[in-house]
């Protein structure tokens, strides 16, 4: 870490700021993706659907930001990583015979309250900095690179509607044990701005932020239709695709000492894969084949409680 200073922060004498956050909360994903009978996206052009909601999760976060205290400008640093464990959630499976979502043939439900959730990132900025007399105002552009991951599983499946079928076909229906793996991953650019409150000795007493990011990326995803005899396992198929969206963060510190701050943050991104998108189906017999993935749609929020240490 000492020599990460010294490349970045070279003049002698800048004094250097290192912060580590521990964050712990609550954090929600919404995730959606439905795909056409052929790759022209026709025969229907919306051959499936499947949708999770309310997917709740025990999230944590750390981050490591690193940045001079000149007064103009300084260099910034900010790594972080998240991890979090699902404990609730739902998910809708639904098939179509006619174009937009009409002739329903199926439609199940399912829990969604297991797997995991993570996330990792790096920005590099600058820092152009602002002081009065009791207050610091900064604005910090930058860029960066982010990864994200959802590891879903649908268990406890219910058939809801089955109107093609003699018997009724609804009920539950024992054994399912799917999953669906998402990686989202791309370069980003943002800005961030932070104002801190000094007390009359200068010392940070409130900190406020407000930061904003745009990112295009490319979407991967594979899954496994345990009962589905005709696909093959552990991989029945897989998605690509490629997207942008936004990310909206902010929060507060609130300082008890010199180097020690609490806090609470809020995060919400809105992204969506649209482009170039393709469903590859890999069958029991050892073959393939291909149609379109029209588009995934991911919605997250989160809401944590923060501990900082200031060196």
């Amino acid at each position: 870490m000492t020599l990460i200073a010294m490349l970045i922060f070279p003049s002698r004498g800048a004094a250097i700021e290192t912060q580590l956050k521990f964050s712990e909360g609550l954090r929600s994903d919404g995730l959606d993706w439905n795909i056409a009978g052929t790759m022209a996206g026709t025969n229907p052009n919306i051959l499936s659907e499947l949708t999770w909601e309310n997917v709740l999760s025990h999230y944590m976060e750390g981050e490591l930001t690193i940045r001079g205290e000149r007064k103009l400008f300084s260099p910034y640093i900010w790594l972080f990583g998240g991890y979090g464990w699902i404990f609730d959630g739902e998910n809708q499976d639904s098939d179509y015979f006619g174009n937009n979502r009409t002739l329903e043939f199926s439609r199940s439900k399912s829990d969604a309250d297991d797997g995991e959730v993570w996330d990792f990132g790096a920005n590099l900025g600058l820092a152009f900095q602002f002081s009065g007399k009791n207050a610091f105002f900064s604005i910090i552009p930058f860029i960066g690179y982010t990864y994200r991951a959802q590891d879903f599983t649908m268990t406890n499946g219910v058939q809801v509607l089955d109107p093609y079928s003699l018997f009724g076909g609804t009920g539950p229906f024992p054994g399912l044990d799917n999953s669906y793996e998402t990686r989202w991953y791309g370069p980003l650019t943002g800005l961030r701005l932070e104002y801190k409150l000094l007390d009359l000795n200068q010392k940070k007493r409130f900190m406020f932020w407000l930061e904003g990011d745009y990112t295009r990326f490319d979407y991967e995803a594979e899954a496994n239709w345990n009962l589905r005899t005709d696909f093959a396992h552990p991989k029945s198929f897989e998605h690509s695709a490629e997207g942008d969206g936004y990310k909206l963060r902010g929060g507060f510190d609130f300082f008890l000492t010199k180097i020690l701050a609490l806090g609470f943050k809020g995060e919400y991104t809105d992204w969506t894969a649209d482009k170039k998108g393709v469903d590859k189906v890999y069958f029991a017999d050892g073959t393939t084949a291909k149609t379109k993935l029209n588009e995934v749609n991911w919605e997250s929020w989160s809401a944590m409680l923060a501990l900082s240490l200031v060196f």
